[in-house]
């Protein structure tokens, strides 16, 4: 689920380290966002394996840095 763009939302420090993520509101917030069939999908995935392997990881974070370098206008302030 941490890289199912659905599943991550920005959260305050007391929300998120706190009260461990806040998971009811964070769900209703979900819910208002993408609806409740989207949520529900998230429910139902949630529990299955992915079977990833290293390869697989070093894709989304090569994916995930050329999103941040678009974010940043072209310039990777991350690096």
């Amino acid at each position: 689920m941490y890289f199912n763009e659905l599943n991550v939302a920005p959260q305050c420090y007391h929300c998120n380290i706190n009260l461990s993520g806040n998971t009811q509101i964070f769900r209703e917030k979900l819910i208002q966002k993408y609806g409740e069939s989207a949520v529900e999908e998230l429910d139902r995935i949630r529990h299955i394996s992915t079977g990833w392997k290293r390869w697989d990881y070093m894709e989304k974070i090569e994916h995930y840095k050329t999103e941040v370098k678009k974010l940043n206008g072209g310039l990777d302030k991350a690096a």
